[in-house]
């Protein structure tokens, strides 16, 4: 699927620059890292938010459940209370009722930061702020009645039950009789209804009581006995009401406040269950919640990083394509220029890095093209160059050979006229050895021989100017040859003639052009004196 999406990529980004491409590459690697992160990170902040949901569910649970706990034991110590009450269970139960209030307030703000309704909270606090306030009360009325046999009303009866007993047993041992019997028999259910009345502490028990001080004062104005002794036991018969009163109006004071406190008591548990239930709710949906949570980010991690994966392998791939496909063409383009061919560059029209490669790639192959034209005009030059040497030196070659032989020949012309001359003067010293008788004829010779030497040496002036011209004509050959790109050539052997040494005679192109012409004698001269002779040769004027 990428890899089928890649040349679309690649088209989408051809004319974006390789550094573009590379860059958006890494943000795609980037963002998909960073949303593979994040989405890591919400998830294991939202479990740990619904872990920290239910621990606090949990807490708020475990302390309502305290809080009920702790009611409990205040049920039991109040209970105790009731039934014995004492100063050290009074302040035990103030204690208690203290720390479940503070219980009630930290569940109450456990309860707020969980978002559940504090309401039941709230009525759960006050319940026990009003029972730690009927503690107080009922403390203070306890207090009024007595926490032992020597204090308050309850002192104060017991002192008048007391002595009405003992006074009542006394009577009983001075005489035992149907009456002092009757008499102990209603102390006796005197006895027994205080009892039932301070277990019950309700108007029935208390009518039992007072019904049995009348009993008893009806069983005392009965008996055989002395006066005295029945106003004794009348007086103290009615200290006994008197101070069982007092005591039982404090006692059935008190009912009241302990009726509170225990209907107090029977609310907490309804509202600690009500509390726990919705803790529980909200642990449960906190524990649905992370699991949901952990659900979702096993789900969008894998679907995220194959979002990036597939993302990321597109874009790169289309980049690489980018770049080898270019890349390939440019390679094949540069060895078919290796190779000596003219091919087309591709992709010039492109706006990355590559139609740069490709536009520089064009120069090359320009510039390769123009050196190849340029090298294939210097070579056709140099052969045409080559050639026109070729045809100079061939020209050159038969100048010199022409010029040799015109030379050869005019030095055997004077080889010939200097023998011509030589026989003359040869002639002319033998005629002058003769006889004076042919002075006449002598100096006539002389005048022929003094001809033939001027024409000597006109024709020696004409052979050095001859000389001279052809060693202008080889310094201008010379020079020529000499030029950038000709190479200078001497003949072909073939036409090389070596000098004419015969009679001693040179080259005359050995001979420099600053040398002056040797003079020579003429010897056909004197021959040329003769009468009847001719020289064979006119030298040109």
């Amino acid at each position: 699927m990428a890899v089928a999406a890649s040349p679309r990529i690649a088209s989408l980004f051809s004319g974006r620059s390789l550094r573009f491409r590379l860059t958006l590459s890494s943000l795609v690697w980037v963002t998909g890292l960073i949303l593979i992160a994040a989405a890591a990170i919400y998830g294991l902040l939202d479990i740990r938010k619904a872990d920290d949901a239910l621990a606090r569910a949990s807490a708020v649970a475990v302390a309502a459940l305290g809080v009920e706990a702790d009611t409990a034991d205040l049920i039991v110590i109040e209970q105790t209370f009731v039934a014995a009450p004492t100063a050290a269970r009074a302040a035990e139960m103030r204690t208690a009722a203290d720390a479940a209030v503070l219980r009630a307030d930290a569940l109450a703000g456990a309860v707020g930061d969980l978002g559940l309704p504090t309401d039941d909270v709230a009525a759960l606090a006050d319940a026990l702020r009003t029972i730690v306030t009927f503690f107080g009360e009922l403390d203070s009325r306890q207090a009024a009645i007595g926490y032992d046999a020597d204090s308050g009303l309850h002192g104060d009866f017991l002192a008048a039950e007391g002595a009405l007993g003992r006074h009542i047993n006394k009577i009983s041992k001075s005489g035992m009789n149907e009456a002092t019997v009757r008499i102990v028999q209603g102390f006796a259910q005197l006895s027994f209804a205080r009892s039932e009345f301070q277990r019950v502490v309700d108007a029935t028990t208390h009518g039992s009581v007072e019904a049995a001080i009348g009993r008893l004062g009806r069983y005392v104005g009965k008996a055989a006995i002395g006066d005295a002794d029945k106003a004794e036991i009348q007086r103290l018969s009615d200290s006994y009401a008197a101070t069982f009163s007092a005591w039982s109006d404090a006692l059935v004071a008190r009912t009241p406040v302990v009726d509170k406190l225990r209907l107090n008591f029977d609310l907490v548990p309804a509202m600690v269950d009500t509390i726990v239930a919705a803790a529980d709710e909200r642990r449960a949906a906190a524990a649905a919640h992370a699991d949901a949570v952990a659900q979702r980010t096993m789900m969008v991690l894998p679907a995220v990083a194959l979002v990036t994966l597939l993302v990321g392998v597109s874009l790169n791939t289309a980049i690489a394509r980018g770049i080898t496909g270019p890349l390939g063409r440019l390679k094949a383009v540069m060895t078919a220029l290796a190779e000596g061919g003219a091919p087309e560059v591709p992709d010039t029209h492109r706006a990355d890095e590559a139609g740069d490669m490709a536009r520089a790639v064009a120069v090359f192959r320009d510039n390769a093209l123009e050196r190849r034209r340029l090298a294939d005009d210097a070579r056709q030059e140099t052969e045409t160059r080559l050639a026109r040497q070729t045809r100079v030196d061939d020209l050159i070659a038969g100048f010199r050979a022409e010029v040799r032989d015109t030379l050869h020949m005019v030095a055997v012309s004077m080889e010939e006229m200097e023998g011509t001359a030589g026989a003359m003067i040869a002639i002319a010293e033998e005629t002058a050895e003769r006889t004076g008788t042919a002075a006449t004829a002598s100096a006539s010779t002389r005048s022929g021989v003094q001809t033939v030497a001027s024409a000597a040496e006109e024709l020696s002036a004409s052979i050095t100017e001859i000389e001279t011209q052809v060693a202008q004509t080889n310094d201008v050959v010379t020079r020529a040859a000499e030029r950038p790109g000709l190479r200078r050539q001497g003949p072909p052997p073939h036409r090389r003639r070596p000098p004419d040494r015969r009679r001693g005679g040179a080259d005359p192109g050995d001979r420099r052009p600053d040398q002056p012409a040797r003079p020579q004698r003429d010897h056909r001269a004197a021959r040329a004196a003769r009468p009847g002779a001719a020289l064979p040769w006119s030298p040109p004027r």
